[in-house]
C-alpha cells in the first residue's frame, strides 16, 4: 500500500474518532443515567458507522477510544518501520533488477551439476569448519591488530630505511672499480675447470699426504727437493702468485 493512502487513512481514522469521541461526550451529557444491564445501543450519527448502528454501546465506544488513545505511540513506532521498510525496498528495487537475471543465469548454469547431496555435503562441512573458521577469524583480527601496533613504529623507521639504502646505493656506485675486480676473479674461478680425471688422480695425491710420517729435510735435501718437477711447478705457480699480486699493489699504490 502507498504511505501516502496509509497517512490518509490514519489522518481520517483520527477525525473519525475525534468527531466520535465529541458525540459520545455530548451523549453522556444528554444521559448522564448508565446504560443498564441490557446495554442499549448508541445510535450512530456518522454514516460510515451507520451500519454498525445497535451493535455497540457506549461502554464499548469508550474502550475503542482509550485503547486508540494508549496506543497512538504502538502505532507510530508501526508507521515508521512501514516507512523505512518502503524506503528499503525501493533503495533495493533496482539493485534487484541487476542482480536477478544473473541470479537466474548462474542457476540455470548449475542446474543438474549440483545435487541435494552435494549440497547437503558442503553444508555438513560448513558447520564442521565453523571452529576452525572461527579461529582463522581470531588470526586474521590478531594479525590486524598488530598492523595496527606496528604501523606507527614502520612510518618511523622506514625514512631511516630508505636513507641507509640509499647511502649504500652510493657507497656500491662509489665502488665499482671493486666490483670489476670481484666480477673478474669471480670470472676466472668459473673458467677454471677439472675434468672427472684430473679430479680422481687429485684425490689419490690429497690421500697420499700423511702429516704423521713427515721426515725432516736437512739444508741439502732442500736443494735435492728443488730438482724434483714437482716442487719447481708448485714454486712456480707460488711465484706467479706473487708476482700478480706485487702488480696489483703497485696498479693501487699509483693514483
Amino acid at each position: 500500500m502507498n504511505e501516502a493512502l496509509i497517512l490518509e487513512k490514519l489522518d481520517n481514522l483520527a477525525s473519525e474518532i475525534q468527531s466520535l469521541k465529541s458525540e459520545v461526550q455530548a451523549f453522556k451529557d444528554a444521559k448522564p443515567v448508565p446504560a443498564t444491564s441490557a446495554q442499549p445501543a448508541v445510535s450512530a450519527s456518522v454514516p460510515m458507522l451507520a451500519k454498525f448502528d445497535g451493535k455497540y454501546n457506549e461502554k464499548d465506544l469508550d474502550c475503542l477510544v482509550e485503547n486508540l488513545l494508549i496506543s497512538v505511540n504502538d502505532i507510530n513506532s508501526m508507521l515508521f518501520k512501514m516507512k523505512a521498510g518502503n524506503e528499503l525496498c525501493r533503495d533495493i528495487e533496482p539493485i534487484a533488477h541487476q542482480v536477478y537475471p544473473h541470479l537466474i543465469k548462474f542457476l540455470y548454469e548449475i542446474e543438474g551439476a549440483v545435487t541435494l547431496t552435494d549440497f547437503e555435503a558442503l553444508l555438513r562441512n560448513l558447520l564442521i569448519s565453523v571452529p576452525a573458521m572461527n579461529e582463522a577469524l581470531g588470526f586474521l583480527r590478531a594479525g590486524i591488530e598488530l598492523t595496527d601496533d606496528l604501523m606507527p613504529v614502520a612510518k618511523i623507521v622506514y625514512p631511516k630505511v630508505i636513507v641507509a639504502l640509499n647511502e649504500l646505493q652510493q657507497a656500491i656506485d662509489n665502488s665499482g672499480g671493486i666490483i670489476k675486480v670481484v666480477g673478474a676473479a669471480a670470472s676466472n674461478v668459473k673458467e677454471f675447470t677439472i675434468s672427472e680425471e684430473q679430479a680422481e688422480e687429485i684425490i689419490k695425491v690429497m690421500n697420499s699426504i700423511n702429516f704423521n710420517n713427515i721426515k725432516p729435510v736437512s739444508p741439502i735435501g732442500a736443494v735435492k727437493q728443488l730438482m724434483n718437477p714437482d716442487v719447481q711447478k708448485s714454486l712456480g705457480a707460488a711465484f706467479m702468485m706473487l708476482q700478480s699480486m706485487g702488480a696489483c699493489v703497485q696498479i693501487m699504490q699509483k693514483k
